[in-house]
């Protein structure tokens, strides 16, 4: 993006900060305020042991960061609040407010504060991260360091109905601080683990509201990695691994599967009779409509539980669970709906006995290279979480013939899918297909393509204010009120009756990267919310997101659905 593209930009000025160059230098590790401090930083309680794990010492001492080595900086131990520095400026009819944007001073850089800032997220995944450079002399102005992250950038740069920046602020796109770069790939414990996401402040992550424990793995030139283990009733667990990057931002990443799984989700395994495995597999644990960030693992395996049944094409040992009746195997099966399964060749439901069941090899093991045993659940046979009943609708500034396509394994569909709607679309939302029949929305539901977002952040109401909550949360995405009361007319009855509930928004952005919407001709303004609840026995505490309305302008599509558990 060059300086004069950057300069258009709302409330920015271009410049190119001279002096600024960061120079690595062989060697030359970066400064920590209160070292010591940091080296001796308390973990939390033992996660639970997961189903067929060993009992294993704690480990009670964080490890020591080796450091990326960068000229000139110097990192403290945590980041420090900062008052509201007043950067961004928030557009007409902002639902939100400045109090949800945070500040960090977070280290230095020649002398000058590096300042980090959390913005409300917008959808799942926590919230948006910035860096900033408080610019020398007593003027109060900063420099936005855009390499840091471009999306950010770009989305608050993009219109006048998004966030944007105040005149202090100048954009930088030369100057890149590499200790914090993010990285594509890691390496721990000499695996590569897979690509990394960028889930707000580790402090956060790491919070009580997720019940899970930091255990220290491996150091990088990074940051320390960190495991994550949230126990599922079965006793696994969905297992993550987080990098705490020197500005204490937290990026999750996995152990690769390639060597498991294919492009497909199809499991590359030959079974010990030398067939070859067609099925799906999933390995999030199945809990939510696309692929999840977390593993889903038994961690510190006792091998002595399991029996071998195959192998991988990678030539790693396939395991199944000896006892037929344990726990995992037994939950995989009352996961299913009356104990039938959904067959997607036939779009019907099909009844399997709990001993047919075990002959499709409905969840098998096998290790991944840091030693946990990968739990992959078959989705053939296996309950889907899916996106629950999405209903898209069009509204063309013109009677418009369109075609609709969804990046999604169809379960259900009205009008029917066939690979796609193609429908004409009135102004007033009317819908009327070739066969001439009317509808007023595209009703689909199945299993998204993509990658479901780890869910944190949103908020824990009382049960009894759920219902309220909802409805006074529609109106701030912006759904019209016949976009509402369908909603409501679906969802209410399945909310949980619990005494709290959570509820969580996936934006257009999260779904865009789930189950991506194409439509012909394309869209001026595209709105897509997608809800995620759940019954808690108590109350937790979970960053807010910031949930606003787009203006609709021109050519505008609106797609509402939410996660069938």
């Amino acid at each position: 993006m060059n300086n004069k593209k950057e300069g258009a930009a709302k409330g920015i000025s271009p410049v190119v900060l001279v002096g600024l160059a960061v120079v690595v230098v062989a060697g030359a590790g970066v400064a920590w305020y209160a070292q010591g401090q940091q080296n001796s930083t308390k973990t939390t309680a033992t996660p639970t042991p997961s189903a067929g794990a060993k009992a294993t010492a704690t480990p009670t001492a964080t490890p020591a960061p080796t450091p990326f080595a960068e000229a000139g900086v110097t990192w403290l131990a945590a980041p420090v609040k900062l008052a509201d520095l007043k950067l961004y400026v928030y557009p007409e009819g902002y639902a939100g407010s400045a109090d949800e944007t945070s500040y960090y001073h977070v280290g230095d850089y020649n002398g000058r504060d590096i300042v980090l800032t959390q913005l409300v997220a917008l959808g799942l995944g926590g919230p948006d991260s910035e860096l900033f450079l408080k610019d020398t002399g007593s003027k109060g102005t900063y420099t936005l360091l855009t390499t840091y992250n471009k999306a950010v950038y770009a989305q608050n740069s993009g219109g006048a109905e998004n966030i944007g920046y105040a005149g202090i602020v100048t954009a930088n796109n030369t100057v890149t601080l590499q200790s914090v770069a993010q990285q594509t790939t890691l390496k721990v414990k000499g695996a590569n683990l897979d690509v990394g996401t960028v889930t707000g402040l580790f402090s956060i992550f790491a919070g009580d509201s997720f019940k899970q424990s930091a255990q220290p793995v491996d150091t990088t030139p990074y940051g320390p990695v960190y495991s994550f283990a949230k126990t599922l009733d079965d006793g696994t667990a969905i297992y993550y691994l987080v990098l705490r990057r020197f500005d204490g931002t937290a990026v999750t990443y996995t152990a690769p599967t390639s060597a498991v799984l294919n492009d497909s989700m199809v499991a590359s395994v030959t079974w010990k009779d030398g067939a070859k495995n067609a099925d799906t597999y999933r390995i999030d644990g199945g809990g939510a409509c696309g692929r999840a960030s977390g593993v889903n693992v038994v961690a510190s395996p006792d091998l002595s539980l399991f029996t071998q049944v195959g192998t991988t094409a990678a030539g790693k040992a396939v395991y199944e669970y000896k006892d037929t009746n344990n726990a995992v195997t037994k939950g995989a099966y009352a996961m299913l709906n009356d104990g039938k399964y959904f067959d997607t060749k036939t779009g019907e439901s099909i009844t399997i006995s709990y001993a047919d069941f075990l002959k499709k090899h409905p969840v098998i093991l096998t290790q991944d290279p840091l030693g946990n045993m990968i739990v992959l659940r078959n989705s053939v046979y296996g309950s889907q979480a899916e996106c629950g009943k999405p209903v898209v609708y069009l509204y063309p500034t013109k009677d418009t013939q369109v075609s609709v396509k969804v990046g999604a394994s169809i379960t259900k569909s009205e009008p029917a899918y066939n690979g796609g709607w193609n429908v004409l679309a009135k102004p007033n939302g009317a819908l009327t297909t070739a066969a001439g029949k009317s509808f007023g929305n595209l009703f689909w539901e199945g299993l998204g393509n993509g990658t479901y977002p780890t869910i944190n952040s949103g908020v824990v109401v009382k049960g009894s204010e759920a219902a309220a909550t909802l409805k006074q949360q529609l109106v701030q995405l912006g759904l019209n009120k016949q976009e509402q009361s369908d909603f409501l007319d679906f969802w209410l009855p399945k909310l949980p009756t619990t005494p709290y509930v959570r509820l969580s928004w996936l934006g257009t952005a999260d779904m865009n990267r789930l189950a991506p919407l194409e439509v012909t001709p394309k869209p001026d303004t595209v709105i897509r919310v997608f809800l995620d609840f759940e019954g808690l026995q108590q109350s937790v505490s979970l960053p807010a997101q910031h949930l606003s309305a787009r203006a609709r302008n021109g050519f505008t599509v609106v797609e509402w659905g939410g996660l069938l558990r």
